[in-house]
């Protein structure tokens, strides 16, 4: 305090700040008279770099996810109803209904299971139209489902005492040479299992129903070894939010149509974990679809509901190549042949490897000198 009082005073501290003033008001008015040109210079001289913002834009292989998804998910029966969407309101608007009797189904080969089925033609009340699709749904005027009207026929009574086999050809529509092949190698009564990832569904529902055959949809599930065996983008994963899971489901549901039900591939762990599994479970059979559980060890979970909801299920019994050799893939015919004789009924599966139609279409022409009844996968599920 003393240093302050001593050499503090008024007179030079005015003073002081008023040369302050003077020097700032001219260069507040060089700023006036320059300050365009002195601007422009400063611009000149900042760095500048242009970026180009790509956008990411959604695959067609990605679920579409509208922010008002409309669906109504319909009960199997009145007495067992399915659970309520909580992620989708009902709007009678997106129903589209029709008061068309089904017609007599009648076993032709070269026809489609009922004549009110047109190949590649959805059956009017069979589905709902929505802003992912159309999605299959219970008929309201007199409860068919779309298992009993796309499923192809089998004669239960006919075949009563002889062996079964039900045999399916899994991720057809991926190659169209392959595809072509299973239509022309194998008769009507082999199941075909779309692939939800083929570039041209119509087509190939179109072509197999034509010939007669039993459409599936593959439906993709987290396996064994997942992420390492991938099903795909569209893969219903443990542990994901539910509403994922479920526009998953619906984005693989609205990819075909004239289709039965849903076939997972081996190894479904995802079908083995129930908080995950039940919404999607309720509404496939909600929908009047089937559920074929393609574990060797199948969960009795999704048997259970579909007992409950007397909804069609069943399960594969023998992955026939895997692995897709020689030796392997004529053991496990001769396993398929064995149970369905020791069982009375047999289900298998073959992917689409020129092996397997080979050997397999050589199998197929075999059977009935062996006495074995060659039926469509639908009729595993004895309904």
């Amino acid at each position: 305090m003393g240093f302050i009082d001593d050499h503090f005073s008024l007179r030079s501290f005015v003073m002081g700040m008023g040369g302050v003033a003077v020097i700032a008001a001219a260069l507040g008015g060089l700023a006036v008279v320059q300050g365009p040109s002195a601007l422009q210079e400063r611009l000149h001289a900042m760095p500048s770099k242009t970026a180009e913002i790509v956008w990411n834009t959604t695959p067609e292989t990605q679920p579409i996810k509208p922010p008002n998804y409309v669906a109504v998910d319909i009960p199997a029966t009145p007495e067992t109803p399915a659970a309520a969407d909580p992620h989708h309101a009902p709007d009678a608007a997106t129903h589209e209904t029709a008061a068309v009797e089904p017609a007599p189904v009648e076993a032709v080969p070269e026809k489609p299971p009922s004549a009110e089925v047109t190949p590649g033609v959805p059956v009017e009340g069979l589905y709902e139209t929505t802003q992912e699709g159309k999605l299959p749904m219970i008929r309201q005027a007199d409860k068919l489902t779309p298992f009993q009207a796309y499923r192809r026929p089998f004669d239960h009574a006919a075949a009563q005492g002889k062996p079964v086999v039900s045999l399916a050809i899994f991720d057809v529509g991926l190659s169209d040479s392959a595809s072509n092949a299973a239509l022309r190698a194998f008769p009507p009564e082999v199941s075909l299992i779309l692939s939800p990832y083929m570039t041209t569904p119509d087509l190939w529902v179109t072509e197999a129903r034509t010939r007669g055959h039993e459409l599936w949809l593959s439906m993709p599930v987290e396996v064994k070894n997942y992420p390492l065996v991938d099903p795909g983008p569209q893969t219903a994963l443990i542990g994901a939010a539910e509403k994922e899971n479920l526009l998953k489901l619906y984005w693989v549901m609205s990819r075909a149509t004239n289709y039965v039900g849903f076939v997972t591939p081996p190894d479904p762990t995802f079908i083995k974990a129930e908080q995950d599994m039940r919404p999607l479970m309720t509404r496939i059979f909600g929908r009047g679809l089937a559920f074929v559980d393609g574990s060797l060890m199948p969960s009795l979970i999704p048997k259970t509901m579909a007992q409950s909801m007397s909804a069609p299920y069943a399960t594969i019994d023998i992955w026939v190549d895997a692995p897709a050799e020689k030796e392997s893939i004529a053991d496990s015919l001769a396993q398929v042949e064995k149970m369905a004789r020791d069982q009375g009924f047999a289900s298998a599966v073959i992917r689409p490897y020129p092996l397997s139609y080979q050997m397999v279409q050589e199998w197929v022409a075999s059977l009935p000198e062996k006495g074995i009844v060659l039926a469509p996968l639908s009729a595993k599920t004895g309904m």
